[in-house]
């Protein structure tokens, strides 16, 4: 892979809920393929349609870094798995470098601007994506996915995902959540969750796109992706969770 070679978590949040080791270990086979550009996957055992949906929403949420990844698959045969690229040859090579210059760009200012503690290196951020994306869409750069909030434009699911990737090479643990909003007219929306373990694991809801589009700021109906332990959106705004239901599955 051409461009920096930047350390990813094996794990993630939506791994850890995958409802048997069977999708754990399939999770772990078809990201280890994709991240060599490997885009046929043969898996170790038949899986139903809805596990290896579960399985594809962990990887696309919990893997942002496989931004150049459609994961609109189709089957090949009753247990293989065939992906496909947005881009090949060249012109992948430079759409990974590229994003992955302009990642290692932020990555190396925060070392001396963004602070210490967790909950200033979150704020710096929010501020820094906020400050360089622009809402929308470019024919030019894909607003999906974090190749089009790398390119400084992008929608609330590329600017969350964007946030993720960041975050998680920040050392905070975090996940991307994805709702209904109540505004009439704009139903879906993306944000992100964080802990803060240096505050006890308090639990922080970052929304940049809120900075970017005001008229989405609204409590969502409810959260399409919403493990056992997820937020409780009220009236008011982002509720933390109760420090017992925090999980601690992440490994940085």
């Amino acid at each position: 892979m051409s461009g920096p070679a930047l350390p990813w978590s094996k794990g993630g949040y939506y791994y850890a809920y995958l409802s048997s080791s069977h999708e754990q270990e399939c999770y772990s086979l078809i990201y280890g393929k994709l991240i060599e550009d490997e885009f046929d996957v043969v898996l170790p055992c038949k899986l139903s349609s809805e596990e290896i949906t579960r399985i594809i929403n962990a990887l696309k949420y919990d893997k942002p870094e496989l931004f150049w990844v459609d994961f609109r698959h189709t089957h090949v045969g009753s247990t293989a798995l065939r992906f496909e690229a947005f881009y090949s040859g060249a012109t992948l090579e430079r759409c990974k470098k590229t994003t992955l210059n302009r990642m290692e760009s932020i990555l190396t200012r925060s070392k001396q601007a963004a602070g210490t503690t967790d909950r200033e290196r979150v704020c710096w951020l929010h501020d820094v994506i906020a400050a360089e994306t622009a809402y929308g869409s470019s024919s030019a750069s894909p607003s999906h996915d974090i190749r089009g909030a790398a390119g400084g434009t992008s929608v609330c699911e590329g600017i969350a995902l964007w946030f993720s990737a960041l975050a998680t090479r920040l050392g905070i643990p975090n996940r991307v959540v994805l709702s209904d909003c109540r505004n009439a007219g704009r139903l879906n929306h993306a944000f992100n969750q964080v802990w803060l373990p240096d505050e006890g694991w308090r639990t922080l809801y970052i929304d940049v796109t809120a900075d970017l589009r005001h008229d989405i700021l609204t409590p969502p109906s409810r959260l399409h992706i919403a493990p056992p332990d997820a937020a409780i959106w009220q009236e008011q705004g982002y509720a933390p969770l109760p420090s017992s239901q925090i999980p601690r599955v992440f490994s940085f």
